[in-house]
C-alpha cells in the first residue's frame, strides 16, 4: 500500500488526532496504481474487522468513529504501488495483469 496525497492528508488527521503527530512524516507518491474505492457497506466490514482486534481499541480510534468523513477519507481508499517492475498491463478486465 501506498498513500496518494488524499489518503496521506487523511492519515495526516488521524495522526494529529492521535496525538502524534510530531513523528515521522507521512509521505505520498505522485504516481500510484490502483486504488480501491470501498463502498459504504465494505467500509462498515473494514472497521469491524479492525475493531474486532483488541489491540486496535485506541481512544482515538473511538473519537475518529464521531468523524464519519475522516473515517470514509482514512478507511475507504486503499492505494498501491505495483511492485512487479516493468511497464503496467492491464489484463482483460482492465485491471492490472497481476490483480485480473
Amino acid at each position: 500500500m501506498a498513500f496518494d496525497e488524499q489518503l496521506a492528508q487523511a492519515y495526516r488527521e488521524v495522526i494529529a488526532l492521535a496525538g502524534e503527530d510530531g513523528g515521522l512524516p507521512v509521505v505520498s507518491f505522485p504516481d500510484v496504481g490502483p486504488v480501491f474505492e470501498l463502498d459504504a457497506r465494505e467500509l462498515q466490514v473494514k472497521v469491524q474487522a479492525i475493531d474486532s482486534h483488541e489491540s486496535q481499541v485506541e481512544d482515538w480510534r473511538i473519537a475518529m468513529k464521531s468523524m464519519p468523513d475522516l473515517l470514509a477519507r482514512a478507511y475507504a481508499r486503499e492505494s498501491y504501488v505495483p511492485v512487479s517492475g516493468g511497464a503496467r498491463h492491464l489484463g482483460p478486465t482492465g485491471l492490472l495483469v497481476e490483480l485480473s
